[in-house]
């Protein structure tokens, strides 16, 4: 398993353990703005990080969504 499926394996796992009840506590427009307000950034970061660090992106995108499918 390379380091990559690890760490994936890793935040798909806080995720899991986070997400949900965080979504419950997200319940009107005014939480759900600032939410968006403050993931927008991150994922911005991630992108970066992702086509700066990484010789194929797509090819590691495309096997992200795929792990979940076998």
């Amino acid at each position: 398993m390379s380091l990559y499926e690890t760490q994936f394996k890793k935040f798909t796992g806080i995720e899991d353990q986070y997400g949900y009840n965080l979504s419950k506590k997200i319940n009107n427009e005014r939480l759900s703005n600032i939410t968006y307000l403050l993931m927008k950034p991150l994922e911005s970061v991630f992108l970066i990080c992702l086509y700066l660090f990484t010789q194929k992106p797509e090819y590691r995108i495309r096997k992200q969504y795929l792990m979940g499918k076998g």
